[in-house]
């Protein structure tokens, strides 16, 4: 029944895909990050939904070519190269029939990429773009705390078979990201019981996350909590915070897990830590043998000991080379500094202070990011890549918003009259012309 329910859902939206494809930009993230096919157990388990969608959404994106500008970023261009430079780099790969099954499904993500920071145009859009993405991957945190209850948390929790949050690494790792834009939502919603569903899928998420058993989680975490308790402007709320979790962990959470995060500091007794050590060892032998074009997709499959990268920063420099992990760094760096100069512009106008606010959130989560992937091969995470055309969606919507400003500004002082109206207002019903 479920199957078929999922099915109907999928189809029955096809039509709205194509007619209004920056639905599809929804739909498409709901299916990547939450994987709902991955929790049937019949015909809709296998079934390429995504890629329904996805040609929905992208034939339906012609017909609106003359209405959507591509925006004109940093980001747009960095992206661009490195797409060029996936491409290129495979014509060298190691092993040509995986590089290349795993290009295809980086190309999707990234061509998804494109289109969200070109369909998300204005301001509800975005907004309902973060519900899609923190619902998505807070599902599994609330689904999580009755399960937690009925075993006593005595079982990791991992995402669905064959996703991206598969391991409990993973999906603790999502959790860290997404949890500062809960956050925001929460701080910026009108509706009160609305508002309180975010706050407690963000408390939940902070639940999740200890119960994945991931120790990169938990760093991940602890910096996503610092991060947030410095930017937070009701800081006594921390020690509360921090009061109830370890209330939390010294009741609910048993034994296994503190033995577990034990292993920390003590990481050259841990078999597991000193294997990623000398992974890491291959890949930087393997970048310096490839310093161009790197072993290309799946490089790791020529590791006696370890198909896994476990780390982004290894697992880009070995499969793409030293140029394409430049670019990978000039990405993520451009992107912090656009968010730093959001905060900076969007503070000083009103109307644009929910812009600051979710820069600020971003920012955090970007954090998250690069903590949690120092031992994780998530280099080419979906969640990630729709973090940085948020970036993009960001930028341009309070350029767009500070021209209107300016020419409001210009108009009133030339006409020698003040507009009634309340500025936000003025601006909201010239942005819509």
């Amino acid at each position: 029944m479920r199957d078929y329910l999922l099915l109907a859902i999928i189809f029955s939206s096809l039509p709205i895909c194509f007619l209004k494809p920056y639905v599809g930009i929804y739909i498409w993230y709901w299916i990547a990050l939450m994987n709902p096919h991955r929790l049937t157990w019949g015909i809709a388990y296998s079934f390429p939904i995504a890629l329904c969608v996805g040609v929905a959404t992208l034939l339906g994106s012609v017909f609106v070519m003359g209405r959507n500008k591509l925006p004109k970023e940093r980001e747009m261009l960095i992206l661009f190269l490195l797409c060029m430079l996936f491409t290129l780099n495979n014509l060298f790969a190691l092993f040509p029939l995986l590089a290349w099954k795993k290009w295809e499904q980086v190309i999707k993500i990234m061509l998804m990429t494109f289109l969200t920071a070109w369909l998300i145009d204005d301001k509800k859009k975005l907004r309902y773009l973060l519900f899609v993405i923190t619902l998505s991957v807070g599902f599994f945190s609330i689904k999580a705390i009755p399960w937690a209850i009925a075993t006593g948390g005595r079982y990791m929790l991992r995402g669905p078979d064959r996703s991206f949050l598969a391991t409990n690494n993973s999906i603790g790792m999502a959790l860290n990201m997404v949890m500062p834009l809960m956050l925001f939502l929460a701080r910026n919603e009108a509706n009160k019981k609305i508002r309180l569903f975010y706050y407690g899928m963000f408390c939940c998420s902070i639940v999740g996350v200890i119960l994945t058993y991931s120790r990169g989680a938990l760093v991940g975490l602890s910096a996503v909590t610092l991060m947030l308790f410095l930017r937070s402007k009701k800081k006594y709320l921390a020690p509360v915070g921090l009061v109830l979790a370890i209330l939390f962990l010294t009741s609910y959470v048993p034994q296994k897990w503190f033995d577990r995060m034990e292993t920390i500091p003590n990481y050259q007794q841990d078999g597991s830590a000193m294997s990623r050590l000398a992974t890491w060892g291959f890949a930087w032998n393997l970048a310096l043998e490839h310093p161009l074009t790197g072993g290309g997709f799946e490089a790791f499959r020529a590791n006696p000991t370890d198909f896994d990268a476990h780390s982004i920063y290894f697992g880009m420099l070995a499969e793409q080379g030293f140029i394409a992990f430049g670019l990978f760094g000039a990405l993520i760096i451009s992107s912090y500094i656009s968010l730093s100069a959001i905060k900076k512009k969007a503070r000083r106008i009103e109307s644009c202070r929910w812009y600051a606010d979710c820069a600020s959130m971003l920012q955090v989560s970007i954090v998250a990011y690069l903590v949690n992937g120092i031992t994780l091969n998530h280099q080419y995470f979906d969640l990630f890549y729709v973090l940085i055309a948020l970036v993009i969606i960001l930028k341009a919507l309070v350029k767009r918003e500070i021209v209107v400003v300016r020419e409001i500004a210009g108009q009133s002082q030339l006409r020698g009259v003040s507009n009634k109206q309340p500025p936000s207002r003025v601006i909201l019903r010239k942005l819509r012309t």
